[in-house]
C-alpha cells in the first residue's frame, strides 16, 4: 500500500494548504495573454474554433475552472484557483517524500523560490495544474505496492494529461518507468494503466462532445498544429538556430526557472542551487537516476518542439526536477546541523536569498496590469465605446477582454481590408506595433503611447505601443 502517513505527512499537508492559500492571495486579477484570455472565456463559453481555449482543449483544467466558478462567480479567479491548486499539489508531492519537518520546509521554500512556477501558479493558464497533478502521480507511484494504489496513480496521471496535454511526453515516460519499477508486481502497473485509460477516455469523450464531434476536434487540432509548427509556434522548424535555442533553454531553466541573474546575489543563488542539487544527487543516486530518466525525454521534446524563447513555462518540468534534487540535498545538509537554532537560521538565510526573484515576480504579477489592459484603458479614454476600435496582436485579445472593441490582426493590409468592410467606420482607430507592415497602410499613423510591464512577467511582449491611425475625412465620419 502507499504509505499514507510518511514521517512528515501532516506537515506536508499543512505546507500544501498554506501554499494554496498563498497562491489564491497572489493570483493575478487579469488574464496575461492570448492563451489566458482563452482559458477565462472557456469557463463560460467553450469554443475551440474561437480559441476558447486553444486546441487541444485542456478539458480537465476547464472543467475544474467551471466548478470553481460556481464558488467565485469570476472566471479569472476560478482559473487562478485551479493554478493555485496545482502549486499546492506540486508542493505536497515534493514535501511528502521528506523524512522530517526540515525537509518539508526545504521543499516548500524551494518550490516557492521558482519565479516561473510562481508565475504559472498565479496565472489563468493550465501549466501549474498539469505540473502539480503529474508531480503528485509520480510521487505516489514511487510507493505504490497494491493494485488500488496503481489505480489511484493512473487516474491522477490521466487527470494531469487532461489538464496539460503538452506534458504527454512526461506522461508516456512515467507509464514506461512505472512498468519497469513494478515489473515484479505487474498487477500494480496493470491497474494503473487501466485507470489511466478509463479516465482519459472519460475526459476525451467530454472534449469530443464539447467540440462538436470527432471531425471538428481533429480539424481544430490540425489547425493549431499547423500554426505551431509552421508559423508562430517557436519550434525548431521556425527558429532552427541551435545556439539561440540553447541559450533560450538555459535562460528558461536557470533564469526564469530558478531565479539566477547576472549579479552578485544571482551568483550566490547559483552557488546555493548548485550545491544543493549536486549534494542531493550524491546522497540519493537512485532518485537522481529516476528523475533524469523521467525528465530528459521531455527536455529533448521541449528543446525541439516547444517555444522556449517566449514561453519558458514549457521548461517547468525540468526546473521542478532540479528542485526535487535540491530538496533532498537541503534536507540532508540541515540534518547535519545538530543545533536547532543554527539549523533554522541557516535555512532562513538561504530561503530568503533564493526566494527574492520569485517574490518580486509574484508582486509585479499581482499588482501591475498587463500591457493589453493598460492599452485598453488608454483607448477607452479617447471617445465613446462605439466610436473606437483597436487592432493589434496578442495584446488586442487582452484589450477586448478589458472592454474595448479590438480585433487581432497580423498585417496592416488586413487592418485596411477590415475597415473597408465595416458598414460604419469607427471615429478613432488605433493600431499597435504588433501589426507588421504599418508603413504600408493607406492612412496616416501617428506616434503613439507605449505601455510596459516587467519582462520577468511578460516574456513574450513586455511592451506594446498604441498608434492612432487616421484614415477618415470629415465626410466619412458616421458613414
Amino acid at each position: 500500500m502507499i504509505d499514507r502517513a510518511p514521517p512528515a505527512g501532516r506537515t506536508a499537508l499543512v505546507a500544501a494548504g498554506a501554499t494554496f492559500a498563498l497562491g489564491l492571495a497572489l493570483a493575478s486579477p487579469w488574464p496575461d495573454d492570448w492563451d489566458a484570455v482563452g482559458f477565462v472565456r472557456a469557463v463560460t463559453d467553450f469554443d475551440l474554433a474561437r480559441f476558447q481555449p486553444h486546441p487541444p482543449g485542456y478539458p480537465v483544467y476547464v472543467a475544474l475552472a467551471r466548478l470553481a466558478n460556481t464558488l467565485t462567480h469570476d472566471p479569472v479567479r476560478a482559473c487562478g484557483a485551479c493554478s493555485a491548486l496545482g502549486l499546492a499539489l506540486a508542493v505536497w508531492a515534493l514535501a511528502r517524500g521528506a523524512s522530517s519537518r526540515a525537509g518539508v520546509a526545504c521543499a516548500t521554500a524551494l518550490a516557492l523560490a521558482s519565479p516561473e512556477l510562481m508565475l504559472a501558479a498565479t496565472s489563468a493558464r493550465s501549466d501549474a495544474l498539469g505540473l502539480g497533478l503529474g508531480a503528485l502521480a509520480v510521487g505516489l507511484g514511487a510507493f505504490a505496492s497494491h493494485p488500488r494504489d496503481g489505480a489511484l496513480v493512473g487516474a491522477i496521471l490521466a487527470l494531469g494529461a487532461g489538464a496539460r496535454p503538452s506534458l504527454a511526453v512526461c506522461v508516456a515516460t512515467a507509464l514506461a518507468l512505472g512498468a519497469v519499477r513494478h515489473r515484479a508486481r505487474p498487477r500494480v502497473w496493470a491497474a494503473g494503466a487501466l485507470a489511466f485509460a478509463l479516465v482519459c477516455a472519460a475526459w476525451l469523450t467530454g472534449l469530443i462532445v464539447a467540440s462538436g464531434g470527432v471531425a471538428a476536434l481533429v480539424a481544430q487540432t490540425r489547425r493549431q498544429a499547423a500554426g505551431h509548427f509552421g508559423d508562430w509556434g517557436g519550434s525548431v522548424l521556425t527558429r532552427p538556430d541551435a545556439r539561440e535555442r540553447a541559450l533560450a533553454i538555459a535562460r528558461g531553466i536557470f533564469g526564469y526557472g530558478l531565479g539566477l541573474t547576472a549579479s552578485f546575489a544571482g551568483a550566490l543563488r547559483g552557488f546555493v542551487w548548485a550545491a544543493l542539487t549536486a549534494h542531493g544527487a550524491r546522497v540519493d543516486p537512485p532518485r537522481a537516476r529516476w528523475i533524469a530518466a523521467l525528465v530528459l525525454p521531455y527536455a529533448l521534446y521541449a528543446a525541439v518542439a516547444q517555444n522556449v524563447f517566449d514561453s519558458p513555462r514549457h521548461l517547468l518540468p525540468v526546473a521542478l526536477a532540479l528542485i526535487t534534487l535540491a530538496e533532498r540535498g537541503g534536507e540532508d545538509l540541515l540534518a547535519r546541523v545538530k543545533r536547532t537554532p543554527v539549523r533554522w537560521s541557516v535555512f532562513a538565510g538561504a530561503a530568503v536569498l533564493v526566494a527574492l526573484p520569485a517574490a518580486e515576480t509574484a508582486r509585479v504579477h499581482r499588482t501591475r496590469e498587463p500591457p493589453g489592459v493598460l492599452a485598453a484603458r488608454y483607448v477607452a479614454t479617447q471617445g465613446a465605446h462605439a466610436q473606437l476600435m483597436l487592432f493589434g496582436g496578442r495584446s488586442a485579445r487582452v484589450a477586448e477582454w478589458a472592454g474595448v472593441r479590438a480585433l487581432p490582426r497580423t498585417l496592416m493590409g488586413e487592418v485596411d481590408v477590415t475597415l473597408e468592410r465595416l458598414d460604419r467606420l469607427p471615429r478613432v482607430v488605433f493600431v499597435t506595433d504588433e501589426v507588421r507592415g504599418r508603413e504600408r497602410g493607406r492612412g496616416t499613423l501617428y506616434p503613439g503611447r507605449r505601455f510596459c510591464r516587467d519582462a520577468r512577467v511578460d516574456h513574450t511582449a513586455p511592451c506594446v505601443t498604441v498608434h492612432r491611425y487616421d484614415i477618415l475625412t470629415p465626410r466619412d465620419v458616421g458613414r
